[in-house]
């Protein structure tokens, strides 16, 4: 299926890096003395589109500009109670505990999860890792590793599926 909006994000991001280019380039064309009509309004188109593609790109990431904004105001007021979301909250409470204790906790055989997990391409070297460890070796792959676990759990097998990377 086609997705019109990770296209329009793609775009958005290319031409703001292009319009930037663009600009630091006939800038330096500018300060080498080269002033053609040409330039100067591939200079001035650029330099009105990037703020316009830059709002648009804020109005897509407004979601995580709120976050960042909240994440930053708790670091900085140190509330008792930060506003992370859920899936933090979620994550920051297993990522200390090993393979062995999420599966004893949820009923489940150890060495099966840790089979799961490699199944479905998650790196580990044991069953007594930490999900913080384990993550460390996967890109930060925290999140997938957590749904592996919960499919297991709730759907009764792994839906191997693998990881989507955007």
């Amino acid at each position: 299926m086609f997705k019109v909006k990770i296209v329009y994000k793609f775009l958005l991001i290319v031409f703001l890096f292009l319009g930037i280019s663009i600009l630091t380039y006939s800038g330096f064309k500018f300060a080498n003395g080269d002033y053609t009509e040409f330039f100067m309004s591939l200079h001035k188109i650029c330099g009105f589109s990037i703020p316009v593609i830059a709002v648009l790109h804020i109005i897509i990431k407004r979601r995580k500009l709120v976050k960042l904004a909240n994440e930053f105001l708790d670091v900085v007021l140190k509330r008792k109670n930060p506003s992370y979301c859920n899936m933090d909250r979620l994550i920051m409470a297993l990522e200390d505990h090993t393979i062995s204790s999420v599966a004893n906790t949820l009923n489940l055989d150890a060495d099966e999860l840790v089979g799961i997990l490699r199944d479905g391409g998650v790196k580990l070297n044991n069953k007594d890792q930490t999900l913080r460890q384990i993550t460390k070796l996967n890109d930060e792959k925290i999140f997938y590793a957590l749904v592996l676990i919960i499919e297991r759990k709730f759907a009764g097998k792994s839906l191997d599926l693998k990881s989507c990377n955007i």
